[in-house]
């Protein structure tokens, strides 16, 4: 099994994602599916560049939070499962 925090996070053509609060929404345009993000996933969201590995995005956002690096790559990798299979997110592999 590929290491998800290895790969590219890119949010569906679908789906929009919106900063509320502490937190965040993902809106599937398609369905009008919604889901909501709590202060942790909306950071990690908002990193989402379409050109950053997952990995190297943790790695910042372990600046911004009082957590273990191995407790953040789990969650992390947790969300990006779950988001990949609504199809929310697509998880593309580092060129190279």
């Amino acid at each position: 099994m590929t290491d998800i925090l290895k790969q590219i996070p890119v949010l569906a053509a679908n789906v929009v994602f919106r900063k509320v609060g502490d937190g965040g929404i993902l809106l599937n345009t398609k369905s009008g599916q919604i889901y909501s993000c709590n202060t942790t996933s909306q950071s990690f969201l908002a990193a989402v560049d379409g050109q950053t590995s997952a990995g190297a995005i943790v790695i910042r956002m372990l600046d911004e939070y009082d957590v273990g690096e191995t407790e953040l790559k789990a969650d992390i990798g947790e969300l990006l499962s779950r988001l990949e299979a609504e199809a929310v997110i697509e998880m593309r592999p580092v060129a190279g």
